[in-house]
């Protein structure tokens, strides 16, 4: 059931952007979004990046890869979730991080590697609309993180490192 849940959820932050808690109006559509990584050393950029924050609260990044041929096809989805949006170090647990890959119609999840030192690192985040009364407002968040998940097929599992993420979306 779970793995479910985060499928559908994977789908919806990397089509629409919104995060995981949606409770309207949390957010928007990014105006602007970018992520990278080197994934087991070669560089991964995700076409859909998405940024959210709820109720001023929680942080989540949403990144993810898919094909578009007529169909919509998932490859990969990677959702991080901090427990605030202010600027500092945070050492990510199971429960803050998911990783998936889609092939052949097969969803494949892939648990955090605990002994790593998984951590996301928010370096700004910043109101770019300080008008009083406006409802949603532009924020700003740009960090870095360093994840590596346990792959049964692969010893050295799947790294992601030097990862770096910048997002402008309206909450």
């Amino acid at each position: 059931m779970k793995k479910t849940i985060y499928f559908f959820i994977a789908i919806a932050l990397t089509t629409f952007g919104c995060g995981r808690h949606y409770i309207p109006p949390c957010c928007t559509a990014n105006r602007a979004a970018v992520a990278t990584a080197q994934k087991n050393g070669v560089l991964w950029s995700p076409i859909g990046v998405g940024g959210s924050i709820y109720q001023d609260t929680y942080f989540n990044l949403a990144a993810g890869n898919y094909l578009m041929n007529g169909a919509y096809t998932k490859i990969d989805s990677l959702n991080i979730e901090t427990p605030t949006s202010d600027p500092g170090t945070y050492k990510l647990h199971s429960g803050d991080v998911f990783y998936a890959t889609f092939a052949n119609g097969t969803e494949t999840d892939y648990k955090l590697d605990t002994t790593y030192n998984n951590v996301m690192n928010i370096t700004s985040f910043q109101i770019l609309d300080q008008s009083s009364g406006v409802e949603m407002r532009e924020a700003e968040v740009k960090g870095t993180f360093n994840l590596k998940f346990i792959d049964p097929a692969n010893p050295t599992g799947i790294t992601f490192s030097n990862g770096s993420f910048y997002t402008i979306f309206l909450h």
